[in-house]
């Protein structure tokens, strides 16, 4: 009888929870972030996790938290996203957190299935994890919202145009409009899109939109935008047309209805309406790249998307949407009269705005990064080992068990054991993996070391095909070569693989590219630290000469190992910064640092912090007693698995940082975006000047045209379309001198040269080719007065 009044009085109290607005107590232990393995139609293999506070509202809200390339689901729930998860505590709300598992870790926003409703691919599988949370946990349906960053912001976007019935609005973080990113050719990046090139009508990008959820008259959700003026990833036009999209879908003027600055840097604009949750509102941050969000950008966010509240919003004052307004121009929001830098976090806070994080991998996430470890796999059954792996790091990469002689030790005879036994443990405990090494000439079995010539040459391809594979879609990272350089000079090592012909490097390359064509291909070696060294200089021109001639290089690993004999040095901040200026990525891979020295340490996170494009950082090892170096003691755990004091110096250095925001001079030609979570201006609305009369077409040649697109005080955007004669062409440059004094800050689509007033643009790597009479743009930002010349174009 007790137990029926019970349950009697709860069913009478629960209208009065709601009404309310109490918050329900769980007596679950304290909330954590939690994965579900079960929760409906999954076509294309996406993880799930959900957050759900202790204390969780009668009616919930819920928001799908959608995470960049390279990110995880808790690398978003310890850094960028920190703030949703304080919020969540406090407002009741549950947060689902998508994991996409394919190579890169980026969203499909590109195949023809996930841009139809109910298509397939990852918008399907998301939606099953909505579903899942709205049914399991009393969910709001008139509070279902998403954000996202990078490539979480372009599903943002895909996502409220496929299901606006059920989302209520959205934030995205340096994203493009939705299906800006599609492609025909299987191809899972669009350079296009990502260089700010696809320029459409306000009503066009609508139109694409709708046709995502065809026959569907209902209202569309409000979109918060926001962007970095110096992205260079998703370059910073790609703003501009979000707008555009989305003050046509929601039906108001592309005219502001407001601008103000709500912090030192931004520029918000707001469209239909001028308080807290309009329409459209997009947030512009002057002086910033590919590095969004900052410190206190997410409680912009929260108020914008209602998650305050314990309730369903009231209908929207502003106009009801109609289905085919008339296109008004380029929505640019002004920037400030003179850059800004965004305020920096202090010690205590990291870029996220959150509390400190605790562990290494957590405090990494918070500026786009990896913190990883060497794993053996014979060290996996120890318990005090495998605790401090899995709480610090977010990377992996096998220490012995993916080389040569482990996976292949018979000839065509694949073993992966131990290499899977790593893996599977990895992304099990929510880990990437980094794949080390395909070609290398120490540690290969004795089969091959019996090799040589065209019989060693085809051994080395047929071990990259087998390896890559069985882990194709897999792992992010290969170091595809090994340390095929020589100390003390900047030739190549001599090597039964360099007896096989110097193209072997290149040859490995491609063969890795041609394997798994997502995964990021690294070149790995040690003593490379010292940029005045010639060893460090033969990488170096070895990648600028890959970089050249289209070798499909992505990244440089530079191992680390500091000692008495090969010491820091305060270049070495210079060394990944020049690497990184070809356009590839650099990680620190193997570090440990003898003694073990915090000052050291820190220096050397620091110097990665410093550059965009340092992705991540792994010590060679967990505890010293683990070290190959281990009587050297150079590892951030002592024997015991105590902290040592370098460990605390790494904490606080990353816990510390801000992202670099300074772009990179050539974007990256990877087949995959960028890992964490770096795009040109919108600014104010210009009347577009005429374009310049350019140069006539000739047969075999080609012509160019420059229009202003923009201009502001002190500043402009201008457009350059170059068209090929009544001829093909395979490559073209454009030259043109300044009557005044303009100053290119950025340029997207061409390559420049040249300083002062005369300038030279040629074709990046994938729009040289034109067709007879085809046409392709190029656009710049530039300091200075708008000026419009008259450019030359020759053909190649």
């Amino acid at each position: 009888m007790r137990r029926r009044i019970v349950a009697l009085l709860a069913a009478v109290l629960m209208p009065v929870v709601a009404a309310t607005t109490l918050l329900v107590t769980q007596p679950a232990a304290a909330a954590s972030l939690t994965r579900v393995t079960s929760f409906g139609n999954n076509p294309s293999n996406l993880n799930m996790y959900i957050y759900v506070p202790d204390r969780v509202a009668a009616r919930p809200a819920l928001l799908v938290a959608v995470h960049y390339c390279t990110g995880t689901a808790s690398a978003l729930y310890s850094g960028y996203f920190r703030d949703y998860v304080t919020a969540a505590d406090q407002y009741g709300y549950i947060i689902v957190f998508p994991e996409a598992t394919r190579s890169g870790q980026c969203f499909d926003v590109y195949s023809p299935q996930a841009l139809r409703r109910g298509g397939g691919s990852d918008p399907v599988g998301i939606m099953s994890m909505v579903d899942y949370a709205k049914s399991r946990y009393n969910v709001d349906p008139g509070r279902v919202y998403v954000s996202g960053v990078s490539s979480g912001a372009m599903m943002t976007n895909v996502l409220a145009a496929e299901y606006p019935d059920v989302f209520t609005a959205g934030s995205a973080f340096m994203g493009v409009p939705a299906g800006c990113f599609a492609t025909t050719d299987g191809s899972t990046w669009n350079n296009q899109c990502s260089g700010g090139q696809s320029i459409k009508s306000a009503q066009q990008w609508g139109d694409l939109a709708r046709s995502m959820y065809s026959g569907y008259s209902g209202s569309y959700p409000r979109m918060q935008l926001w962007h970095g003026t110096n992205d260079t990833t998703l370059a910073y036009p790609n703003f501009g047309e979000e707008i555009k999209q989305w003050t046509n879908l929601n039906g108001v003027s592309q005219t502001p209805a407001s601008t103000d600055s709500p912090s030192s840097g931004w520029t918000r604009t707001r469209y239909g309406a001028t308080g807290t949750q309009p329409p459209v509102e997009g947030i512009s941050v002057s002086g910033q790249g590919h590095s969004l969000p900052l410190n206190g950008m997410i409680s912009y966010a929260i108020n914008f998307l209602g998650l305050t509240t314990t309730s369903s919003p009231s209908p929207s004052p502003s106009p009801s949407p109609t289905p085919s307004p008339t296109p008004s121009p380029t929505p640019s929001p002004t920037p400030p009269n003179s850059p800004s830098p965004s305020p920096s976090p202090s010690p205590s806070s990291g870029p996220s705005g959150g509390p400190p994080a605790t562990t290494l991998g957590a405090a990494a996430a918070r500026s786009g990064r990896y913190f990883g470890t060497a794993i053996s796999s014979s060290r996996l059954g120890d318990s005090n080992y495998t605790t401090i792996a899995n709480r610090e790091f977010n990377m992996v990469t096998a220490e012995n068990e993916m080389k040569i002689d482990a996976t292949e030790p018979n000839q065509g005879q694949f073993n992966f054991n131990n290499a899977d036994r790593i893996y599977n443990w990895a992304v099990q405990n929510g880990k990437q993996v980094r794949g080390h090494t395909l070609a290398w000439h120490s540690q290969q079995p004795g089969w091959m070391q019996s090799l040589s010539g065209s019989a060693l040459r085809q051994a080395m391809i047929n071990h990259i095909n087998g390896v890559m594979a069985h882990y194709k879609g897999k792992i992010p990272y290969w170091d595809v070569v090994n340390e095929a350089f020589d100390d003390g000079n900047g030739g190549r090592r001599d090597s039964n693989l360099q007896r096989t012909g110097n193209d072997w490097i290149e040859v490995a390359f491609r063969t890795a590219r041609a394997a798994d064509p997502a995964a990021k291909l690294c070149y790995n070696d040690y003593n490379i630290d010292n940029w005045t060294w010639a060893k460090t200089q033969g990488v170096y021109n070895m990648v600028k000469d890959f970089k050249s001639r289209g070798v499909p290089i992505d990244c440089v690993g530079l191992q680390g190992h500091f000692n008495s004999g090969s010491a820091y040095n305060s270049n070495y901040r210079t060394t990944l910064q020049s690497f990184a200026a070809l356009g590839v990525d650099v990680a620190i891979t193997e570090l440990d640092v003898e003694g073990a020295s915090s000052t050291t340490y820190a220096n050397i996170v620091n110097d990665c912090l410093a550059v965009a494009r340092c992705v991540g950082i792994t010590v060679w090892g967990v505890r010293d007693s683990d070290s190959w170096r281990s009587s050297q003691t150079p590892l951030l755990f002592d024997g015991n698995g105590n902290k040592k004091a370098a460990y605390t110096s790494v904490l606080n250095a990353l816990n510390a940082a801000v992202p670099d925001t300074s772009p990179s001079p050539t974007p990256p030609v990877s087949p995959s975006p960028s890992p964490s979570p770096t795009p040109p201006v919108s600014p104010s609305p210009s009347p577009p000047v005429s374009p310049s009369p350019g140069t006539s077409p000739q047969p075999g040649g080609c012509s160019a045209t420059m229009r202003t697109v923009n201009s502001w005080p002190g500043g402009f955007q201008s457009e350059v379309t170059v068209t090929a004669g009544n001829s093909a062409v395979n490559g073209w440059t454009v030259n043109w001198s300044w009557s005044g004094s303009p100053s290119i800050t950025q340029v997207w689509g061409g390559l420049k040269s040249g300083s002062g007033a005369s300038v030279s643009v040629r074709n990046e790597s994938w729009n040289g080719t034109l067709s007879a009479n085809g046409t392709t743009t190029f656009g710049f930002l530039a300091n200075g007065s708008a000026e419009t010349s008259t450019p030359t174009c020759s053909a190649s």
